[in-house]
């Protein structure tokens, strides 16, 4: 399984239930499809660059999940389909490895080796 982060822009005229719901069928969604939800930040109603379908502004969700890489398919096709979501963007997370070979050691460490 990957880690993905997704950026959904909702219609702004939905109400509170209805980004409850929003919220419950992503997740429902991620499960469905063998994944794990993480957390689900709302950044609330923001006016977008452009439009949108018609529309300048945006209810916007950050969504934080892991999917299988075989799953991303038919993920993205759902999303699509959806009759909530005005666009969509979803990002494969890159997890930060060390650099080099042999991590820096600290100072507790070098002073036990003399």
């Amino acid at each position: 399984m990957k880690a993905y982060e997704g950026a959904i822009i909702y219609f702004p005229q939905l109400a509170g239930d209805q980004i409850k719901q929003a919220k419950d069928e992503f997740s429902e969604l991620v499960k469905k499809l063998g994944g794990k939800m993480i957390s689900a930040v709302e950044q609330g109603t923001r006016t977008l660059g452009y439009k949108v379908k018609k529309n300048s502004q945006g209810f916007i969700i950050i969504y934080d999940f892991e999917l299988p890489t075989d799953q991303a398919t038919s993920f993205r096709r759902t999303l699509q389909l959806s009759e909530n979501i005005l666009k969509f963007n979803i990002y494969v997370k890159r997890v930060s490895k060390p650099k080099g070979k042999n991590p820096v050691p600290n100072q507790q460490t070098v002073a036990a080796t003399k």
